[in-house]
């Protein structure tokens, strides 16, 4: 018998539209972005913020084994925008796990929207 995976909260992607994470997280709402002609909802507060950050490391580290990378990710977009909208997302990207290159891409959007910045920049100008 296999061990049940423990999910975080599902992403609330009914919840009023923010402007940029902190409105969306004291609002308790969602941000946007498009990728590839894909509108995306992020449900800020989904994501539980310890691990969270933990996969965060893990996927920005390029030493790791890309199937650690990959799996880390995928909490990260289940928590935040669900399987439906990850599902869309694959639709206009297949290979979207097995290129990085894409992967990459997709990923540098995913932070633009939380964070106002790619990964590894920083928000201020």
């Amino acid at each position: 018998m296999g061990r049940k995976k423990r999910r975080g909260p599902r992403p609330d992607l009914k919840a009023p539209l923010g402007e940029n994470q902190v409105e969306a997280e004291a609002r308790q709402g969602v941000i946007a972005f498009t990728w590839r002609g894909v509108e995306i909802l992020v449900d800020v507060t989904a994501i539980e913020y310890g691990r969270g950050a933990f996969a965060l490391r893990l996927v920005d580290n390029e030493n790791l084994p890309i199937m650690t990378r990959v799996n880390a990710a995928l909490d990260i977009f289940e928590a935040a925008i669900g399987q439906e909208q990850l599902a869309a997302v694959v639709a206009v990207a297949p290979r979207l796990f097995d290129d990085v290159e894409t992967l990459t891409s997709f990923w540098g959007e995913f932070n633009k929207a939380l964070h106002g910045a790619e990964p590894g920049e920083s928000s201020a100008s």
